[in-house]
C-alpha cells in the first residue's frame, strides 16, 4: 500500500522564499516544478511530486548536503 503525501502550497512558497534569500534562481525552480505564482492560498494543495522536484531543482543550483538546513535558517 502506497500513501500519498499532500503538499500545502504555503509550505512550498516558504521554501521558495528561503531559496531566494540564498540567492538561487527561484524562477528556474518554479519552471522545473510547474509551480504557479499563487502559493499563498492556505487551502491550496499541490501534487506530492512537487516537493522532491522542487528540492532536486534547488540542488542543481546549490549542490550542498546542508541546503535544507540553510533554507530553514533563512526563514523567520
Amino acid at each position: 500500500m502506497t500513501t500519498r503525501s499532500l503538499v500545502p502550497a504555503v509550505s512550498a512558497g516558504a521554501v521558495l522564499h528561503g531559496l531566494t534569500s540564498l540567492g538561487l534562481d527561484v524562477d528556474r525552480v518554479r519552471v522545473s516544478c510547474d509551480l504557479a505564482d499563487d502559493l499563498d492560498d492556505p487551502t491550496r494543495i499541490l501534487p506530492d511530486k512537487v516537493w522532491p522536484a522542487m528540492w532536486a531543482a534547488a540542488r542543481e543550483q546549490r549542490p550542498v548536503p546542508e541546503l535544507a538546513f540553510e533554507v530553514g535558517l533563512s526563514m523567520p
